[in-house]
């Protein structure tokens, strides 16, 4: 695909995720989305980290924000005792409820003007599976490095 074409959509996507972000009252766009991770299962910032592509520090500094209001508490893990686990509360439910609607809401119009949304979502979706995709790739291409450089 042509790169010029690539950058554009990636303004369109920016400009998309900013309308995502103004929907969510006070969360920030990686608030949102490791709430969300924590809400689905994902319990450990090392995990979260991997599934969204950011930094752990980034992550970290998310979610001491989260656990400062009350969203997200952090306990340790019954098989690893290191381990940090991390839980949505009630409030946590409640905000991410909340932030879900509004994204809803604020969604529903734009998508409302299209001739067939459910083919757009379709292929956002296909787009989010082709980038998991890649990011198992990479995960594997670092782990075969390591290893034939004689790490483990």
């Amino acid at each position: 695909m042509d790169p010029a074409a690539l950058a554009a959509y990636g303004r369109r996507i920016a400009q998309l995720a900013r309308v995502v972000e103004s929907s969510l009252g006070g969360l920030t766009l990686t608030a949102y989305r490791i709430l969300s991770l924590v809400a689905e299962g994902n319990e450990r910032s090392s995990q979260i980290a991997g599934r969204l592509a950011l930094a752990r520090p980034t992550v970290s500094n998310a979610v001491d924000q989260l656990v400062e209001r009350g969203y997200i508490d952090r306990g340790t893990s019954t098989e690893d005792r290191r381990a940090v686990v991390l839980t949505v509360t009630d409030a946590g439910r409640c905000a991410l409820t909340e932030a879900d609607d509004s994204v809803a809401e604020r969604l529903a119009p734009i998508f409302e003007r299209l001739e067939d949304p459910e083919a757009a979502v379709a292929h956002i979706e296909r787009v989010h599976t082709a980038m998991g995709e890649l990011r198992t790739d990479r995960i594997k291409q670092a782990v075969a490095e390591r290893a034939a450089a004689g790490g483990t």
